[in-house]
């Protein structure tokens, strides 16, 4: 690219190259620039932002340890798509991490059944949401049913008091 100072004025120059040089994803010790994910053709930036986020969450030590570490159960979390995770893929390609086809052989090193068992993260990202909600509504259940004997305890002790304070009155 251009940078002219004539055209374009210093300090427009200088805040141009500070982006450029600036790292735009930083997993651990590993970080990445828009050129680095240029290289490997990803240019949806905030995909890139959402694996960030995950990754400070689950503190990985560098794109190896998320590679041999961490599920991809792990980012079925909200705002985390299939962009999201083809720009992981991009980050296992650009630290030649994974072979050939790193996302597979990542999804693969994860699962119960190797390579057989991979399923499109929609699918993983569904199942996982739908385990949440169940849950949720067991919780929700628990909790009523808990609530009912709650009301019907206390309603039993207001009876008896009424009773015994009706009796009081009667001798």
């Amino acid at each position: 690219m251009d940078l002219s100072s004539k055209v374009l004025g210093l300090s427009v120059v200088t805040q141009l190259q500070n982006r450029i040089a600036t790292p735009i994803l930083t997993i651990g010790a590993d970080k990445f620039t828009r050129g680095d994910f240029s290289r490997a053709d990803c240019f949806n930036f905030t995909a890139v932002l959402n694996i960030e986020r995950v990754c400070k969450e689950l503190r990985v030590k560098n794109t190896r340890d998320l590679f041999n570490r961490v599920s991809p159960l792990a980012f079925a979390v909200p705002r985390f798509g299939a962009i999201s995770m083809a720009a992981l893929g991009a980050v296992f390609e650009l630290k030649g991490v994974g072979g050939e086809h790193p996302l597979e052989a990542w999804w693969a090193k994860h699962s119960e059944h190797g390579a057989d068992d991979i399923r499109t993260f929609h699918t993983l990202k569904h199942r996982v949401n739908a385990e949440a909600l169940e849950e949720k509504k067991a919780a929700k259940a628990h909790k009523r049913s808990r609530t009912q004997k709650a009301r019907e305890i206390r309603g039993t002790r207001i009876l008896e008091r009424a009773e015994a304070a009706a009796h009081d009155e009667g001798n």
